[in-house]
């Protein structure tokens, strides 16, 4: 008798479960850089490379550089700071 309770209650549990219709969320870094123009096509490459998006874009007054704002998940943007300084050559910085 017990064992049919157990096996009736875990199906309810899974249909109501799957009946909520769950989603899975990937972790975002939100970043902001500094890019000169120069850099920027590098930039968008490596943020392409690395499935990030871009929130706003605008260019600081008095200087040619841009002040970009991205996200990146959050898996990928260790390997995103490395690439950014080492392909940019200090220029650019997350």
């Amino acid at each position: 008798m017990s064992g049919q309770i157990i096996s009736i209650v875990k199906d309810l549990c899974r249909k109501s479960f799957l009946n909520a219709q769950p989603r899975i969320a990937e972790g975002m870094y939100l970043c902001s850089l500094v890019a000169n123009p120069e850099n920027y096509g590098i930039v968008y490459n490596l943020l392409n490379k690395c499935r990030g998006n871009v929130i706003s874009e605008e260019c600081q007054d008095g200087t040619n550089y841009f002040l970009l704002e991205c996200l990146i998940p959050l898996v990928t943007s260790f390997e995103f700071h490395k690439s950014v300084r080492l392909q940019c050559q200090g220029m650019t910085y997350p």
